[in-house]
């Protein structure tokens, strides 16, 4: 789909959306978005925020509330099992990895000044990647990091 049609679709959804409380099918693709969301969509990956995070530089940074920051990036590989056993290989021991969905890995990296969350979703060749920071001291609910963490997929729509 071209990208100025999408971007037009999502305002056309958030508009729709506005005053409901569930999710709203963008038209002409299978991507959704919650009321109060944004869905973005970069390097073939998509994910989405609250509606007051914001861009920030670089330019694949979102910035949130408190100092939270959210990096999506694209990863290319062939082989997705050998990849996670890549990435197990160097998680170090102070580290969470939460496991459960197949196609997804998550590794949460508690500190006593920032917590890092890894998360990737396995897509067509290779997964999209998010690191979402966050200071310890002001971390946004679990809920939240569910949300923004769960969207990650591929932007490719229908």
């Amino acid at each position: 789909m071209n990208p100025l049609l999408l971007s037009l679709a999502i305002v056309i959804a958030l508009a729709c959306a506005v005053g409901q409380r569930r999710e709203v099918t963008i038209p002409g693709t299978d991507l959704s978005v919650r009321p109060g969301w944004l869905l973005l969509v970069r390097d073939g990956c998509r994910f989405s925020i609250p509606l007051d995070w914001k861009d920030g530089p670089p330019e694949d940074a979102i910035e949130g509330p408190h100092g939270a920051t959210l990096i999506i990036q694209r990863l290319r590989f062939g082989d997705w099992p050998a990849h996670v056993a890549r990435v197990r290989a160097v998680v170090t021991t102070d580290a969470v990895i939460r496991d459960g969905i197949a196609g997804r890995l998550w590794i949460v990296r508690p500190g006593n000044d920032v917590t890092e969350e890894y998360a990737e979703a396995r897509v067509e060749g290779g997964s999209c990647g998010a690191v979402f920071r966050y200071p310890t001291r002001f971390a946004p609910s679990r809920d939240l990091v569910q949300q923004i963490l769960d969207s990650l997929g591929s932007g490719r729509t229908r």
